[in-house]
């Protein structure tokens, strides 16, 4: 199967999985869904590294100790953890998660990565701090800072500019995913209104890059969910809401990486996912055309009720929603559009 084909194979299977979310198993709901989705991303992983498709397969392998006879009647019993772990409803104390992670290197780190601690509900201080950034991987790392006095021993924390914002798209992974939301509450701290609207902006666009691939652990849904209700819901223009479902994102996020084949770059047969990242993100930010950037731009609406709306601000909304039909139809049609046509900049 090719990555063309895997992508459209993930988009059906999101689809699916939509239209039956019941996980048979009731969470409790004082339970963070953060902690809930770590624990399903790294059991998901295991599964498929091990290829034991099964809770109980899963729980024999990893602790045959687990399995018992019952003196009274003979029968066979087990502690069924394993099925706790499938649905995120406990998590693995860090004894098991170490004797997995000794079959299955970087299933620990998995559980343990940074994102999940900055998603949570209410982050605690660790999470806001610089410690968090120092656990991201060096790549993101070598973003984040820079020399002190070119002194390269001596760091310090690099400027937040657009530049950087931009670097830390292109990587496009969970590491720089946390970074940026890590960024996000800065901003928030210091009530930088144009860093906010540029950090969102990059956040979105690292989520139509990934989105989709977390469909390989079956979480695309709920992953998107939890960044439109928790991340994206943080910060938006002044007397505006967000106005994007999980499944037009997932759906904008399937059309990006489809896109990629039709460059010249993603035509070639083995590129890389920082070359993939790299076109998505020059897709995005106009550099080969208005039509892609425009169709997938987020959605905002005006706030219902709201008082004091500018006329400008709703001439703006109107004339981006104009600007995002042509870019549809543009991807529907398979021609590439570096510019609109006149009528796009006036109401028909």
């Amino acid at each position: 199967m090719t990555d063309f084909q895997g992508i459209k194979f993930l988009y059906a299977d999101f689809r699916r999985g939509m239209r039956d979310i019941s996980d048979g198993k009731k969470i409790s709901p004082d339970r963070d869904d953060a902690e809930v989705l770590r624990v399903r991303f790294w059991y998901e992983g295991i599964r498929q590294r091990t290829g034991l498709n099964s809770a109980y397969s899963l729980e024999q392998h990893f602790e045959p100790e687990s399995f018992r006879v019952r003196i009274k009647d003979g029968a066979p019993s087990h502690r069924c953890k394993w099925q706790g772990y499938k649905v995120g409803q406990h998590t693995p104390q860090s004894r098991l998660v170490e004797r997995v992670n000794t079959h299955l290197p970087g299933s620990l780190q998995e559980l343990y990565h940074p994102l999940w601690d900055i998603l949570k509900k209410k982050p605690d201080s660790s999470a806001l701090s610089e410690a968090l950034l120092k656990r991201l991987k060096p790549d993101v790392q070598a973003v984040l800072y820079a020399p002190l006095n070119g002194n390269q021993v001596f760091l310090q924390r690099a400027k937040v500019t657009r530049v950087l914002l931009a670097k830390l798209e292109r990587i496009a992974s969970l590491d720089s995913l946390a970074a940026l939301i890590w960024l996000l509450y800065e901003a928030l701290d210091q009530n930088n209104r144009k860093r906010l609207t540029d950090i969102v902006t990059s956040i979105y666009a690292v989520l139509l890059m990934i989105g989709i691939w977390w469909q390989e652990r079956h979480l695309s849904g709920p992953m998107m969910n939890l960044f439109v209700g928790r991340i994206l819901a943080l910060y938006t223009p002044q007397y505006l809401r967000f106005f994007m479902s999980t499944q037009e994102i997932i759906k904008a996020s399937t059309v990006l990486n489809l896109i990629v084949f039709h460059t010249k770059s993603g035509k070639s047969d083995n590129i890389s996912w920082r070359q993939r990242a790299r076109v998505m993100r020059n897709l995005l930010s106009v550099n080969t055309g208005l039509d892609v950037a425009s169709a997938l731009a987020p959605v905002y609406i005006p706030i219902p009720g709201e008082a004091g709306i500018p006329s400008s601000l709703l001439e703006q909304l109107e004339y981006q929603e104009r600007l995002r039909k042509w870019g549809w139809d543009c991807i529907k049609s398979g021609k590439a559009g570096q510019f609109p046509e006149q009528d796009v900049f006036s109401e028909s």
